[in-house]
């Protein structure tokens, strides 16, 4: 029976610790403007979808940002992964200097039309 239970054991702790995933905290902060047109919020791409665990559109795939007078900052964090295990610069150049373009949605503030049809 001792062997059976170590046996269990054993086999239990390489499944717990067969890959290191870590989080890093995540800060995204920027200004944003376009000629004529007042921005409400920005939609950015999230680390699962660089990651290329979901599309931008799928559910976790971006992070929504309030902007305020053209400029957001919003503090996060990366998905849990073993991309984000190295050190910090090793990280930003393997990971996110890989991709060139990042979409980018952009959500204009609507019009009150103070109750007019």
């Amino acid at each position: 029976m001792k062997k059976i239970l170590f046996s269990i054991l054993i086999f239990n702790s390489t499944l717990l610790f067969s890959q290191a995933d870590c989080m890093r905290p995540l800060i995204y902060s920027g200004k944003i403007s376009i000629k004529d047109f007042d921005i409400d919020q920005i939609h950015v791409p999230s680390t699962a979808f660089l990651s290329d665990y979901v599309k931008f559109n799928d559910l976790g795939g971006f992070k929504i940002i309030k902007v305020n007078k053209g400029y957001f900052s919003q503090q996060s964090a990366t998905n849990l992964s073993s991309h984000f295990c190295g050190p910090l610069q090793e990280v930003i150049e393997d990971f996110f200097k890989q991709k060139k373009n990042y979409p980018i949605k952009i959500i204009g503030k609507k019009e009150r039309s103070h109750g007019k049809l």
